[in-house]
């Protein structure tokens, strides 16, 4: 008997062969029940040649296209919160620049937000493909949580 992989199950995208190469990497690595940082850090990420661990955990096309990447890949919800989180770390390096009175390199406008995008991407299409995430679930969970505060807090 073959062995069945979640994603050959969605008829509504298909996947390069790249693609499949990267998610079968990410499947083996335990991507599929753990966030990509703590797969990483297991024995399984350790023994992959150093070659199929930059293919998993990096992309270049993420790295210079960053929330715009993720616009295209059709994740608009992560795609948006990491564009928020671009210009965030944009006006944080201004304060910085105004409050030392100095001027930033304009690579650390930029840098830092790229980075993040290009090692999260590979994972989350493969997230958005496989179990159809649309959020980070433990950012969802304090962002629910900080509503219902809130609300409660209004109701009293």
């Amino acid at each position: 008997m073959t062995e069945q992989h979640l994603y050959d199950k969605e008829t509504q995208y298909r996947l390069s062969d790249k693609w499949r190469a990267k998610f079968e990497l990410l499947e083996k690595v335990g991507a599929d029940k753990q966030f990509i940082f703590k797969a990483a850090r297991g024995a399984s990420f350790k023994a992959l040649p150093f070659k199929q661990k930059q293919t998993i955990s990096f992309n270049l096309l993420a790295f210079f296209f960053g929330p715009f990447y993720y616009f295209a890949k059709k994740m608009w919800h992560k795609g948006a919160l990491l564009l928020a989180l671009t210009w965030l770390c944009a006006c944080l390096s201004f304060t910085i620049e105004i409050t030392l009175n100095t001027k930033l390199d304009n690579i650390l406008y930029w840098i830092i937000p790229a980075t993040i995008c290009a090692q999260l991407a590979n994972y989350d299409y493969f997230r958005f493909i496989v179990h159809q995430e649309k959020f980070w679930p433990g950012l969802l969970a304090v962002n629910a949580g900080s509503n219902a505060a809130m609300l409660q807090q209004r109701s009293r």
